[in-house]
C-alpha cells in the first residue's frame, strides 16, 4: 500500500503531538517548522483530523493544536481514515 503525501504528514502531525507533554499545545508554524510540512497544506491537515476528532484546536493567543486523547488510543489506521477515507478490502 501506498500512502498519500497528506497521509504521510498527518502522521507526522499525530506523532509530533504524542511527544508534547498532554497539556502543551503546539502551533501550526512549530509543527510546520519541525515536521518540514509547508504551512498552508498543514492547516488542511489539522483541520481534516480535527473533524475526525484526532486533535482539537484553539484559536488566540494561547492557542495551537493537542491531540484530542491520548496517543495510545490512536491508530495508524484511525489517521489514514481520517486523510483518505475509509479502507475498503476486498
Amino acid at each position: 500500500m501506498e500512502i498519500s503525501r497528506r497521509t504521510d504528514y498527518g502522521v507526522r502531525v499525530i506523532l509530533d503531538l504524542a511527544t508534547l507533554p498532554t497539556s502543551q499545545r503546539a502551533s501550526t508554524q512549530e509543527i510546520a517548522a519541525r515536521q518540514n510540512i509547508p504551512n498552508p497544506f498543514l492547516a488542511k491537515i489539522i483541520s481534516q483530523l480535527a473533524l475526525a476528532g484526532l486533535v482539537e484546536t484553539y484559536r488566540g493567543a494561547g492557542g495551537g493544536v493537542t491531540l484530542a486523547r491520548p496517543a495510545c488510543e490512536i491508530s495508524l489506521l484511525h489517521v489514514i481514515e481520517a486523510l483518505e477515507g475509509p479502507l475498503r478490502l476486498n
